[in-house]
């Protein structure tokens, strides 16, 4: 039996073509007839179909002449790419995906670096012949890459699938047995019915209804209560088996995010651990009522079962009461958690302004990050911005646009590395210049052909203060921003507030302090109304009494607002996005 399973995910580069290609293997392989197949059918959130990108890893099991094939799904998005460290950790290989029409990218060397790093088996396929011949310079960089011909497909139109069904069967081994019983959890989520429900991975013994196992890590014993697989919907079966993916729900009543990666044996130590991705984006998230708060902290719990890349620490704030500071791996990852929030469980948020965080080095030796609110200047030796290292890759006639945008945002080119049509560009930045707008002009410029991919590097030391945003002199919100740059996104920010916020029956003062200095200054201005327009003629002391007393109204109200104004948190996202 154990000779007949195959386990492998696919990974590509965002719009290669992923969920196309595992569209047609499920129509092969008969989980779904192809007249009533929903195209990217593994895709199951609303988010994802609406945004046409994956964003969690589906498992699914197939059958195929005989062979169990056991696929992942992945995303191609960069900031999801702990989804595809993760799958990559329960399958012995995987498929590289390529366009034909673009190429190799810079997430398809990301990808491709992480499965060859875990020592899997990469089956290289170009994808999208049917829009175009692939070039003879991709066959070869792949074959170089792989040590493997790549296989030619048009997932669209099915031509070549069959013969990657077949290549996956030829080369990738099937599961080494583990003595001892053993399972990982490289999953999990919440189901309405049925409670935490773990993905898991078996490596050895098998595991079924009843069974009393422990997770090591946390050193509890739990019950199993079902067992099943992916096809793809979740369906009950008697027991997994050695070298199976399939589901595990146990008697454990609260789980916590901490359980992805963990072991799940009969007595022995656990042996997988998943290294947690740092966030680099922070925002604070609230019910939109206070009343609301514990309705509104078990969505976030099933949210970060689902997602352990997130991290996440219940807070308070005056303004808003309690709530929770979120810390994501990118910007679209906070707008699809966002999105989640509000259309899986039908919960309104709050957001506040999206933050990053700042590495501050004591007088006394210690170090810490924050997002916001410095320690007084007295305790401060230094404070350090963090810092990526970036890679792009750029058609030739672009890189002059490329370079130029790198300089703009306070970057450093590393390395150029010229090939026949393109240029791979590295490069160092710091991640505010990164996350603030880079992506989208990056893509503007070079017409959309420009593909990058980042990561961490360093902090570097640099002259940093806290901007605050007021509104009617009330601090609405406050981030940490270097000081070169601070009158100017300072003013960017407010220019944005009087475009989006809508205008009051009263003057709204909008004001930008660096370091409790005011920098910038605007002003959105009431709604115009004459409230003497009805007198015609006569006296014109009655319409100054009318005037007089419409100006002192509008004082009180804007005195009654001071406190109260909050921006929407679509607004808070776009301005970030644009600065």
């Amino acid at each position: 039996m154990i000779e007949k399973i195959r386990n492998f995910c696919i990974i590509a580069h965002i719009d290669h073509g992923k969920s196309t290609l595992a569209d047609r293997f499920l129509e092969i392989t008969g989980v779904i007839e192809k007249e009533k197949n929903i195209e990217q059918f593994l895709d199951q959130l609303t988010v994802e179909r609406k945004h046409g990108v994956t964003v969690k890893m589906q498992p699914v099991r197939l059958n195929y002449k005989g062979f169990i094939l056991n696929l992942i799904d992945t995303p191609g998005h960069s900031d999801f790419s702990y989804e595809v460290k993760r799958a990559l950790s329960a399958v012995e290989g995987a498929i590289l995906l390529v366009d034909a029409t673009q190429g190799i990218q810079a997430q398809t060397i990301f990808h491709f670096n992480e499965a060859k790093k875990q020592n899997k088996i990469i089956i290289p396929v170009i994808n999208k012949i049917d829009l175009k011949d692939p070039s003879y310079n991709l066959i070869e960089e792949l074959k170089n890459m792989t040590g493997l011909s790549p296989i030619l497909v048009s997932a669209k139109l099915g031509y070549g699938v069959e013969e990657v069904l077949e290549k996956i069967i030829e080369l990738i081994p099937y599961p080494k047995i583990e003595k001892e019983k053993l399972a990982l959890i490289f999953d999990s989520h919440y189901e309405k019915y049925k409670g935490v429900v773990f993905h898991i991975r078996v490596f050895g013994g098998e595991f079924k209804e009843g069974d009393e196992v422990i997770l090591p890590n946390i050193n509890q014993k739990v019950k199993i209560i079902e067992v099943g697989y992916f096809l793809p919907q979740m369906e009950k079966t008697e027991k997994i088996l050695s070298g199976e993916i399939g589901y595990l729900i146990s008697n454990l009543k609260k789980s916590n995010i901490f359980l992805v990666g963990e072991s799940i044996t009969e007595g022995g130590k656990g042996q997988f651990k998943f290294e947690k991705p740092q966030s680099f984006i922070y925002a604070s998230f609230f019910p939109q009522e206070e009343k609301d708060f514990l309705k509104f902290k078990e969505v976030i719990e099933k949210i970060w079962l689902n997602d352990p890349s997130l991290s996440v620490e219940e807070i308070y704030l005056k303004n808003f009461g309690r709530g929770f500071k979120i810390g994501f791996l990118g910007l679209f990852h906070l707008e699809i958690i966002k999105e989640r929030i509000e259309e899986e469980f039908g919960t309104k948020v709050i957001i506040t302004f999206p933050l990053i965080s700042y590495k501050v080095i004591l007088k006394d030796g210690k170090e810490i990050l924050i997002t916001e609110n410095l320690p007084p200047e007295n305790q401060i030796k230094e404070i350090q911005e963090p810092w990526v290292e970036g890679f792009i890759i750029v058609p030739k006639e672009y890189s002059s646009f490329v370079f130029e945008l790198i300089k703009q945002k306070r970057g450093e080119i590393v390395q150029k590395t010229d090939f026949e049509d393109n240029l791979e560009i590295f490069f160092n930045m710091p991640l505010e210049e990164l996350v603030t707008n880079f992506y989208d002009i990056l893509k503007s410029r070079t017409s959309g052909y420009a593909s990058f991919w980042w990561k961490f590097k360093e902090y570097r030391k640099n002259e940093i203060g806290e901007l605050d945003i007021l509104i009617n002199e009330t601090k609405t919100f406050s981030f940490l921003v270097v000081k070169e740059k601070a009158e100017k996104i300072g003013r960017n920010i407010l220019l944005k507030l009087k475009e989006y916020l809508p205008r009051e029956n009263f003057a709204i003062k909008l004001q930008a302090a660096y370091n409790k200095k005011i920098i910038a200054r605007e002003t959105i201005p009431a709604i115009a109304k004459n409230p003497a327009e009805w007198l015609y003629g006569g006296d014109r002391t009655r319409k100054m009494k009318l005037w007089k007393k419409q100006k002192e109204g509008k004082k009180k109200l804007q005195q009654l607002s001071k406190g109260k104004a909050k921006v929407p948190s679509e607004v808070l996202i776009k301005i970030f996005k644009e600065l």
